[in-house]
């Protein structure tokens, strides 16, 4: 038989339904809030909603994207890998400036993987991605190399960022200049 205590119970949501319910749309808002570009360039993480998203793990990234300070800086990863007798094997990350939309869409992972590489690293993150290195890429390469010949792995972040006038216009495509840098992320050694 039906109990009658069960469907008066199911006709009503406990209050705790609502709580999960208005907190979970309040965790919706600040949340859209927070990602819409703001009119200044103040950092949206300082104070006490940036932190409360931050410990909630729900931090949003600042808008880089449009303006006023749209992106000028484009990335990417390499490597030389160095045999113990010295023969050498390159590594480069795609320059996704220059891929496709669908290849993008589909390697979105990947994507994001790379441009993480922008910000401060974790030294165990190159560590890693080194071990991937020297697992993979000799056997990709035209060089007669096997990965237990691989000694040394150096990860680089290059960059090439657009140089604005003083004046803030967009320069033609003749005028543009660019800075192309290379900086060490680090170096992993192996033994024989």
């Amino acid at each position: 038989m039906n109990d009658p205590s069960s469907t008066s119970r199911n006709s009503q949501p406990p209050r705790h339904r609502w709580h999960i319910r208005l907190f979970v749309i309040a965790v919706t808002i600040v949340a859209v809030v927070q990602s819409i570009p703001s009119a200044t360039n103040a950092d949206q993480s300082e104070g006490p909603l940036g932190k409360a998203m931050d410990l909630a793990g729900l931090w949003q990234r600042p808008w880089s994207m449009f303006a006023p300070e749209p992106r000028r800086t484009t990335s990417w990863l390499s490597a030389d890998l160095i045999a113990s007798d010295n023969r050498r094997v390159e590594w480069w990350s795609p320059q996704w400036a220059y891929v496709q939309p669908a290849e993008k869409f589909i390697r979105f992972r990947h994507l994001n993987y790379y441009s993480r590489f922008q910000t401060p690293v974790n030294p165990l993150v190159v560590e890693s991605l080194a071990d991937h290195l020297r697992r993979t890429e000799p056997l990709n390469s035209d060089v007669p190399i096997t990965p237990a010949d691989i000694r040394t792995v150096t990860v680089f972040l290059n960059s090439k960022k657009l140089l604005m006038p003083d004046d803030g216009t967009l320069p033609n495509r003749d005028e543009t200049y660019w800075m192309v840098s290379n900086q060490t992320l680090g170096s992993q050694s192996y033994k024989q």
